[in-house]
């Protein structure tokens, strides 16, 4: 089992807050969204049904918003982590939009959707985000 499956939360607790609340917020959203996704990939039988496909849409569009919001917080604070901080947000948006063109390919790359989500989430949300808001100016 990969690290990041073993500690991935079975459920959202203030310990994996940040202390900024609209980004606490953002990531708790985006936990809900990864749970929901992970939940209809189990029940899935192939191909991608509708509603699946929707909630990785969801995912996907309140990912790249929350991104952009993370990135104008961390401007507004003056934040000497932004520039890496960006490269990293878009590493993430374009493995999303490689997944999301494998999908519109016939493809069905949900299971290792979720396993990225997942790393993503406890890499750069639980630890990432954590360490570069430690050095606010």
């Amino acid at each position: 089992m990969k690290e990041h499956q073993k500690y991935f939360p079975e459920k959202w607790h203030n310990a994996y807050n940040i202390d900024v609340p609209i980004i606490d917020e953002q990531h708790k959203q985006l936990f809900v969204l990864i749970q929901n996704l992970e939940d209809l990939q189990k029940k899935q039988a192939a191909p991608i049904d509708a509603e699946l496909l929707a909630a990785f849409y969801k995912l996907a569009q309140f990912a790249g918003d929350q991104l952009i919001r993370e990135e104008m917080y961390l401007q507004s604070i003056g934040s000497p982590t932004l520039p890496k901080h960006k490269k990293l947000h878009q590493g993430f948006v374009s493995q999303i939009i490689a997944y999301q063109k494998s999908i519109e390919e016939g493809g069905n790359p949900l299971k290792e959707t979720v396993r990225y989500l997942k790393h993503w989430f406890v890499d750069h949300c639980l630890a990432y985000d954590r360490e570069a808001l430690k050095k606010r100016p």
